[in-house]
């Protein structure tokens, strides 16, 4: 009987010299300090009451002010539940580590036999412990912490698309608020003419024919209005639903003025290589190969014992008690492990295939982002120096010819919306390089140091009154920054 005991006592000895406890990881930490780095902002796992609290009030306080495009970001690292649920799977994958460095419990047997007809009854027990479950702990581990590194790798790369598309969203939105504003104006503009020409057909002046011409011009600038206001429409609902708000927490207001463009660019050399380096979906495909490495030595290391259990047998018939030990292991007849072993190597030869495909593609889409970007500065730099100030021009030297009886009404309008069609052109290519340039924080992976702002206008244009009956101070000159105003 002391023996039977001390077996159970050194099997439940042996069980709990393995018991693990809860590992210690950095996992949000480390994201958290990459976000800062990639976004310039802070991330947080809302897996607590107090942080989901403290959370909602600083989206509702910033929700509450005119929030620049930062503040957007933030609030979508923050509050995007998309995000939190990746979140939540790390932490299933941090638990699939703690599950994985444990042992199998060990599995206790009994059995009693009453004869029937009188007789010592006979008792069996038994306690069997995995050893192939021991052997194999260390390398199942491993493949959880690189299943683990993989997660910590695409909720990385997620924290870099939702900035992105944040950013598009916001940029996207202050352009629509301010084309909005000139479609306005394009159709007061409009409306004067159209009126200015029913005058003039009702006493005689122009014919049918003119009239409807100008007619159809209008109802294509009211319905040209009509679009500029859905397309704001669904530009804050496309951020409503990045920012993870809804409710009364729709009801926000950024301000319209869209950013100015720096004189200079930032270096754009070596990005490839950064990108190689600082990708994180890169970094997961890498760790998803690590795990197929280990789950193949692991498989390999026990293709000729693929099941070992050890343990102690008792039996107890009358006063006759008897025990040892007890061993139980599979032969590899049938089944010897080379189809697992082919499936594992063709997995991993996969895998390294796909890290291949996606180093190849990462450095295209750098390319093309960073020759997207240049582009689009070109476009807008040649709409700032040459085509705003011409159609400017155009305007001003329209306004002294109608002031001089040389050129009529008409002539002044038609100049004035051909400048306010380069300046919805001008704000389409100025949305254009700040994509790009979010596109290209996006492929290379790293935050492009902000450049510094200063493309000043060359002039300043003054107040124009066609026909004494509406004055408008046009963004055209100065990009449409702030400190632009449109008043009529």
């Amino acid at each position: 009987m002391r023996t039977l005991k001390a077996a159970l006592g050194g099997a439940v000895l042996l069980a709990l010299m393995h018991c693990s406890s809860p590992p210690r990881r950095d996992d949000m930490v480390k994201l958290a300090t990459l976000a800062k780095e990639r976004t310039g902002q802070a991330v947080a796992w809302r897996n607590t009451a107090e942080v989901d609290e403290t959370i909602r009030r600083e989206v509702k306080s910033t929700l509450a002010r005119s929030f620049s495009i930062d503040d957007a970001v933030r609030i979508s690292l923050l509050n995007n539940p998309d995000l939190q649920a990746r979140f939540d799977r790390l932490g299933a994958a941090v638990a699939d580590v703690w599950q994985a460095g444990l042992l199998k419990n060990p599995a206790f047997d009994f059995s009693a036999r009453i004869p029937v007809h009188g007789g010592a009854s006979k008792i069996e027990s038994g306690l069997d412990l995995s050893l192939t479950d021991l052997f194999l702990r260390s390398a199942r581990t491993r493949m959880a912490e690189a299943e683990a590194l993989e997660v910590q790798q695409l909720a990385a790369q997620a924290i870099q698309d939702l900035a992105l598309e944040t950013r598009r969203a916001y940029i996207e939105l202050q352009t629509n608020l301010h084309k909005f504003k000139i479609e306005k104006l394009n159709f007061e503009t409009a409306e004067q003419s159209i009126v200015m020409h029913r005058r003039l057909h009702a006493a005689g002046n122009i014919n049918d024919l003119e009239l409807s011409i100008e007619e159809a011009n209008f109802s294509e600038i009211r319905s040209g209005l009509q679009k500029a206001e859905i397309e704001v429409r669904l530009s804050r609902e496309q951020l409503n639903r990045l920012m993870g708000v809804w409710g009364e927490d729709i009801n926000w207001q950024i301000p319209d003025a869209v950013p100015a463009l720096a004189r200079e660019e930032n270096d754009l050399a070596n990005l490839e290589n950064a990108a190689l380096k600082n990708r994180s979906d890169l970094k997961a495909v890498a760790q998803g190969l690590e795990f197929y490495r280990a789950e193949l030595d692991a498989t390999k290391s026990v293709r000729w014992m693929p099941g070992f259990d050890a343990g102690v047998d008792t039996i107890t018939e009358g006063s006759d008690f008897k025990i040892g030990p007890k061993l139980r292991f599979e032969i590899p007849i049938f089944d010897r492990g080379d189809a697992r072993i082919e499936k594992i190597a063709n997995l991993y030869r996969m895998r390294l295939r796909e890290l291949e495909n996606l180093a190849i593609n990462i450095r295209a889409d750098v390319r093309v982002a960073r020759d997207k970007m240049i582009a689009a500065r070109q476009q807008v730099m040649f709409y700032h120096r040459q085509v705003l100030p011409q159609r400017a021009r155009a305007t001003q030297l329209m306004q002294v010819q109608y002031n001089a009886m040389l050129a009529g009404i008409f002539h002044l309008i038609t100049a004035r919306q051909n400048e306010l069609k380069a300046e919805k052109e001008y704000l389409d290519f100025h949305r254009n390089y700040y994509v790009a340039r979010a596109e290209l924080e996006r492929a290379a992976g790293i935050r492009l140091s902000p450049p510094p702002h200063g493309l000043a206008p060359e002039r300043k244009r003054p107040p124009r009154k066609p026909g004494g009956e509406f004055e408008v101070t046009s963004p055209a000159s100065g990009g449409g920054r702030e400190g632009d105003k449109e008043t009529k």
